[in-house]
This record gives structure tokens, C-alpha cells and sequence, in this order.
């Protein structure tokens, strides 16, 4: 520990207002598995085993396009694991047209969810590359009777190419605009395009950290 503290003196010495800057020992989140309050995950359609198609719900291999089920992570909260399952289970018996990067047909490309413990509800955002597809309102009437949790949910319509998830086209389709969370002592409400710390018990410890600077 003295040579990290040595080492981040000497970086912090051109900056005379740090220079005194001690670093703690770093602590963990409380929680190993369930803390994950948000996922944003790819729709992919792929060739079954047996014959047909699939659909897997995941995230992209690094430095690659294809995609690994993640549907079942264990660091998401607990609030999001039955829900994700069944949202890739509905949307493989609904039928709904993947998109299909390379040839650049078909609708469903993207969804992102997030949990709040506060509320014990889940919001969905779902992007496809189409305004207004068929399948929107079926699927969100079904998801609503079934998962309790869901609270609110979204459309985004993004047909651009490259790696970014949402565009500036996002529309409410039901339920609160925001989601509420607490974070320590104070409620906070993320929408689908804002930034919240990932993990609810590490962000209480650094804005507690900050407020005592």
C-alpha cells in the first residue's frame, strides 16, 4: 500500500491542491452476484441445433459482433433474470423479424432494462431499427400481464449503423417517465438515456466518500 501511495503522490505533483491525496484501501461491493441494476443486451437470430431458428439475448464477444446468451447473468438483479428470460422466450414465439446486421433486414435489435430496489419494478426499453412495427403492442401487452414489475416501458427507433444502442428517437409507451432509486439518503430518477452507477451499493459508498470532501 505505501508504494501505491508513493506512486500516486508523485503523479498528483503537478497539481499542488492533491498533493496531500491519500489513498484507502479499496472496498468491494457488498454484494457479489444480484447488484447489476441495468443490461443492455443484443437480439440475435441464430441457426437451433435441431433445425430452424433461435433467438438468444446477449452480449457481444470482445473485439467481435457475435453475441453470448446473458440472459441469466448472475450479477444482474435478481428483479431482471425471470423478466429477460421471458422477453427472449415471448419474442421466439411471437416470431418477431431479428435484425440482421450484415444484410440489414428485419426489427429487433436491442434491450435494455433496468431494476430499482427501491421500487421493485423493472423498465424496458426495446430499440429496433423500424418506427412503428407490428409486433410492439402485442408484445408489451403481454409482458405487462405477465412480470408485475414492469413498470414502464419504451420504444427506440435506431437504424443506424455501427455499435450505439439508442438514438435520440426513444418514445414512452407506458408507465413513469423515470425510475426511482435510492442512493444512500437521496431518490434519484434515471430515464432510458441517463447515466446511473451500476451497482446501487458501490455508488452509496463513493457519493458518501465525495460528500465528505
Amino acid at each position: 500500500m505505501a508504494d501505491k501511495q508513493k506512486a500516486v503522490r508523485e503523479s498528483l505533483g503537478g497539481e499542488p491542491g492533491l498533493g496531500s491525496f491519500v489513498l484507502t484501501e479499496p472496498r468491494g461491493s457488498a454484494r457479489r452476484f444480484g447488484y447489476r441494476n441495468h443490461a443492455k443486451l443484443v437480439f440475435r437470430s441464430r441457426r437451433a441445433e435441431g433445425g430452424g431458428r433461435e433467438t438468444i439475448l446477449g452480449v457481444y464477444k470482445p473485439g467481435s459482433h457475435s453475441v453470448v446468451p446473458a440472459e441469466g447473468c448472475p450479477i444482474h438483479d435478481r428483479l431482471m433474470e425471470p423478466f429477460l428470460r421471458g422477453l427472449r422466450s415471448l419474442v421466439e414465439q411471437m416470431d418477431i423479424p431479428i435484425f440482421d446486421e450484415r444484410h440489414r433486414v428485419g426489427d429487433l435489435r436491442y434491450a435494455l432494462v433496468r431494476a430499482s430496489r427501491l421500487k421493485s419494478a423493472v423498465h424496458l426499453t426495446l430499440v429496433g431499427a423500424k418506427p412503428d412495427p407490428d409486433w410492439l403492442g402485442p408484445l408489451m401487452k403481454t409482458l405487462r400481464s405477465r412480470y408485475a414489475a414492469l413498470e414502464s416501458g419504451f420504444y427506440c427507433t435506431n437504424a443506424t449503423l455501427g455499435n450505439t444502442l439508442l438514438s435520440g428517437d426513444i418514445r414512452r409507451l407506458f408507465g413513469p417517465a423515470g425510475l426511482l432509486e435510492k442512493i444512500g439518503p437521496r431518490e434519484l430518477e434515471s430515464r432510458p438515456d441517463a447515466f446511473l452507477q451500476a451497482n446501487p451499493d458501490v455508488a452509496t459508498q463513493l457519493y458518501a466518500a465525495a460528500a465528505r470532501v
